[in-house]
């Protein structure tokens, strides 16, 4: 190789890795950007609203208390992988103050029965034909974000998203359950 051809090769690589480091460090400051921005969205509010504040369990009656909501269904392999874990944080956390929801986009009659045969048990407040509810909290996601389930998500005690995941992540699942046992220490030195 000739010097002209090794001077292209080191500059076109060192071009490409200047541009694969810019591109990150834009892409990084727009997810936070977004994530920054969902934060301070009235998501109680936007699901209050959307629902005219007359839906049977989600209403008024929740403001001021934190909202555990799992988006699943139970055709969902990672959903039902997740339960158990799931359950553990409603056996520790569930309270006056924290309430959990499921939601599913099917009947309930189908997937009551398809719970049944395979022995799921979920011990949220379980919610069924909830479509309307789940694309909002869908258009929640940041554009790093990939569509699917499971979601999770917490509203803080001002209705604010404190957290918000898609898919069964373990450590996600692990931030979960540290902001709720700091809700907890809270809400037991009142």
């Amino acid at each position: 190789m000739n010097r002209n051809t090794i001077f292209l090769i080191l500059a076109f690589s060192i071009g490409s890795f200047i541009l694969i480091f810019i591109s990150s460090r834009f892409t990084n400051s727009k997810i936070e950007a977004e994530e920054k921005e969902r934060k301070e969205k009235k998501a109680f509010q936007e699901i209050i609203d959307s629902t005219k504040n007359e839906h049977p369990f989600i209403n008024e009656h929740l403001k001021g208390k934190t909202i555990v909501i799992n988006v699943w269904a139970t055709w969902c392999g990672p959903c039902r992988k997740e339960i158990p874990e799931l359950n553990k944080l409603v056996k520790d956390f569930k309270s006056d103050t924290i309430v959990f929801i499921a939601l599913d986009a099917f009947d309930s009659i189908e997937e009551i029965s398809e719970m049944k045969k395979q022995k799921i048990e979920f011990d949220y407040q379980l919610l069924f034909d909830q479509k309307h509810i789940i694309k909002l909290i869908n258009s929640f996601a940041i554009s790093s974000e990939q569509g699917g389930i499971p979601i999770n998500l917490i509203l803080n005690s001002v209705g604010k998203i404190e957290h918000y995941h898609v898919g069964n992540n373990p450590k996600e699942l692990q931030k979960m359950r540290d902001y709720l046992s700091s809700v907890k220490r809270i809400d037991n030195t009142l």
